[in-house]
């Protein structure tokens, strides 16, 4: 019993919250509880659960889930949200497969939902099956778990640790994991959408391992198989829309939600015609600058045809100059993905004309991204490295 409501259900836990079904004492209706754990709860979990309180309660879009209030009760914090009667997609899909009318439908409401946000600013950064609510009576579905969103803004995010990082792994955009050289903006969410289709559409997630480490890796150097060969029963032209949503880099998938919506519609209402090319009717409408690098094609293929002779075993050393401001780092970033395909580790160092009194400056900072990129392995990966490097030394 809490404040005059009835708790009916347990449905769902994690580390750090509790998803409760009760019904209201005093006219029955059902809601759903999200009680924050911990008693006193982490000050970083207690801000994380107001702020999601915060961005909920300003929004009135039919696709989300409604909040009503933040309680305090005897163990921390308690916020009320609406029930629909729902269930997570997630266990929808352990249960069945969907059929494309079915897909469709759904496909259609998380897409509008996450316009919506858009034109509010806002990303949700944690799109996934687990956190889509679907009544199997009306077939209406609503996005809850705004714990991590965040208003629009362009972030870095930094490699931390797999277990602790901010969101669900399988359904994470290769930039959010803080792991290649690329800002986070709201396309992030357009990938964890294409991944949530493909597991709509296949039964299986893009990319499948117990491994933190080998999912992350997937996410950030693997193209997952093509959604129509996992599952014959998918349209090529959906699979195709799927593998726009999940591109490596953000300016290479789909940059606004009205594109996504008018091939959506057209496959549904025309069919899956051979000739179908994504993306036909999609234009971005925020001023972005993109990542592209452009006429430095030669030394870029220069650099990585360095790096492969290094993985046969041999040292090598570019030296690239030029006055400040002309590009070198961001020519010498391009090696990022090209190292991470090969699950190597991409350091690097700069000589400050402002930190001519630090001996070493350059080497200390690279050695310094070393360890912490270290940091965020396996304490044996961890142990294994800290062995090599008292060898060496």
């Amino acid at each position: 019993m809490i404040g005059g409501y009835k708790v009916s259900k347990k449905i769902r836990e994690s580390a750090h919250t509790l998803i409760l079904r009760a019904i209201r004492e005093q006219d029955q209706l059902p809601f759903i509880f999200k009680v924050l754990k911990g008693s006193p709860p982490e000050p970083a979990a207690l801000s994380r659960f107001r702020h999601e309180y915060e961005i909920v309660s300003n929004l009135e879009i039919p696709g989300i889930i409604r909040s009503y209030s933040l309680e305090r009760i005897e163990s921390g914090l308690l916020i009320i949200y609406q029930d629909i009667g729902g269930v997570s997609l997630q266990a929808l899909l352990e249960e069945r497969p969907l059929p494309f009318n079915e897909f469709m439908e759904l496909a259609l409401q998380i897409t509008e939902t996450i316009g919506h946000l858009q034109e509010k600013h806002i990303i949700h950064k944690d799109i996934c099956p687990e956190n889509i609510i679907v009544n199997p009576a009306t077939w209406e579905a609503k996005l809850c778990d705004f714990s991590i969103a965040s208003y629009f803004s362009v972030e870095h995010p930094q490699a931390k640790a797999l277990p602790v990082l901010e969101g669900t792994l399988a359904y994470m955009s290769p930039e959010q994991t803080g792991r290649v050289n690329r800002p986070l903006d709201y396309r992030t969410d357009f990938y964890s959408l294409g991944a949530s289709f493909y597991r709509m559409v296949t039964s299986s997630p893009a990319f499948d391992s117990e491994d933190p480490n080998v999912l992350a890796h997937c996410h950030l150097a693997r193209n997952p198989i093509p959604a129509h060969r996992r599952n014959p029963e998918v349209p090529k032209a959906l699979s195709m829309i799927i593998s726009k949503l999940m591109e490596k880099k953000a300016e290479d998938r789909y940059q606004s939600v009205s594109g996504l919506l008018a091939d959506l519609k057209h496959i549904r209402d025309r069919g899956t015609q051979q000739d179908f090319s994504p993306g036909q009717q999609d234009f971005s409408l925020n001023f972005e600058i993109s990542q592209t690098r452009y006429g430095r094609e030669e030394k870029v293929e220069d650099l990585i045809n360095i790096f492969h002779e290094t993985c046969h075993g041999e040292t090598q050393m570019a030296l690239v100059t030029g006055s400040s401001g002309v590009g070198k780092t961001v020519l010498v970033q391009e090696l990022y993905r090209p190292i991470l395909k090969e699950k190597g580790y991409f350091i690097s160092g700069k000589f400050d004309p402002l930190k001519r009194n630090v001996p070493f400056s350059a080497v200390v900072n690279a050695l310094g991204q070393f360890v912490q990129q270290l940091a965020t392995e396996s304490d044996q990966r961890f142990s294994e490295w800290g062995d090599s490097f008292r060898r060496a030394l």
